[in-house]
């Protein structure tokens, strides 16, 4: 029986530091949909609903960071209008396009993949048709990073969620001279 529970203790403690501290706009709860859906919301205008998640092998007791949305045909975003921001029991201070500070009442726990919520963004689409934008995590101005407070009150570095890096075409001859 200890020989199974040190195998457990053993996976927890590999499984805690193997993932990686990350923030990131998600488009479900859950933290698994990482691409603006396509849908309409009340009243012709599409909405989206998104998820300002954190995920750390920790107890979490706040997070700041800014968001930029950008379109991705050109810099100046046109498409995507940030309509609100809501955020869980606590302290806030700033807005999440210029930086916000987010304090939770109680802290919340991140531990085994769980993420954790700081902010559920909505955001209308006033394009009319389908969004070509990226909504992209950036570092609070006054740390310099995108940053957790742990229990303790200890601040913790973030790293943003990155856009999926196209694939190049290549031969298996090619792959396997990268080896050699």
């Amino acid at each position: 029986m200890k020989r199974h529970l040190l195998f457990v203790a053993l996976a927890l403690l590999l499984a805690g530091s193997v993932n990686a501290q990350t923030i990131g706009v998600y488009w479900d709860e859950a933290g698994t949909v990482t691409t603006i859906p396509v849908g309409s919301g009340q009243g012709g205008a599409p909405t989206f609903t998104g998820y300002v998640l954190v995920f750390v092998e920790d107890v979490v007791g706040g997070a700041s960071y800014a968001l930029q949305i950008r379109d991705l045909d050109d810099a100046l975003n046109d498409e995507l209008l940030l309509a609100s921001a809501v955020y869980p029991d606590g302290l806030q201070i700033g807005s999440a396009l210029t930086g916000v500070e987010v304090g939770f009442s109680f802290p919340q726990y991140g531990f085994l993949g769980t993420p954790v919520l700081v902010s559920t963004l909505t955001f209308v689409n006033i394009s009319g048709g389908q969004a070509q934008a990226a909504i992209d995590v950036l570092p609070h101005p006054a740390y310099g990073d995108a940053v957790y407070a742990d229990g303790g009150a200890v601040l913790h570095v973030l790293s943003p969620l990155m856009d999926a890096i196209a694939n190049e075409n290549m031969t298996f001859g090619n792959v396997k001279s990268l080896f050699r």
